[in-house]
């Protein structure tokens, strides 16, 4: 039962050193981590996060395709 209110009361997790990171890839992670399910974005608005639009220019196609099929 502890565990389960950890969860609701403390933070969201986050990555440990956000400065060792793309901005984008912070941004990322940061907003599907969020604890109310309806502030974290859906499945098309991760295809348009600059990460993954990123990618997708450098041809990195797979997390693209993962996303698209969930949308």
């Amino acid at each position: 039962m502890r565990a389960l209110f950890l969860i609701v009361s403390s933070p969201p997790p986050a990555l440990a050193r956000p400065s060792d990171w793309p901005k984008a890839l912070s941004s990322l992670v940061d907003s599907c981590l969020r604890k109310d399910a309806a502030s974290r974005p859906s499945a098309p608005q991760l295809l348009d996060s600059e990460l993954v639009c990123w990618g997708r220019e450098q041809g990195m196609q797979p997390a693209h395709a993962m996303l698209a099929r969930a949308a």
